[in-house]
């Protein structure tokens, strides 16, 4: 269901020992964008009737079972640059909604011919 990166394993790991009786990674679907999931990644200390579990090697990733499909065969991450650090979800998984889709690409076309069609030139819309 999920891969960890070895960097992420051992900030994850780390994070857990910080907090004590904290054993769970969730993983929290928030919303979505045009083109990804929102997540959130929290420690948690115990799993809900409603939630799924992963079992890494040394510990469990939690998710709501309902957003599995949306999140699944997803790599946790973590990054560190000059912006700053934390965990990432690189998901394969994009939204059905999503602006790229045909259906959406096609009424972005129609969009942009109808607006270049009805509109007139700047210097005609001045006043006079």
């Amino acid at each position: 269901m999920f891969t960890v990166t070895p960097q992420a394993e051992a900030k994850i790991l780390e994070f857990m020992q910080a907090q004590s009786g904290k054993s769970f990674l969730k993983i929290q679907v928030r919303g979505q964008s045009a083109s990804e999931y929102l997540v959130h990644f929290l420690l948690e200390d115990q799993k809900k009737e409603t939630e799924s579990q992963f079992d890494h090697q040394t510990f469990s990733i939690l998710y709501d079972t309902i957003d599995g499909n949306k999140i699944q065969n997803s790599t946790v991450q973590w990054i560190e640059s000059v912006s700053g650090s934390g965990f990432r979800l690189d998901n394969p998984n994009k939204p059905e909604n999503n602006l790229d889709s045909p259906l959406a690409v096609r009424v972005q076309e129609i969009l942009i011919r109808k607006s270049i069609l009805h509109c007139s030139p700047w210097w005609q819309h001045r006043a006079t």
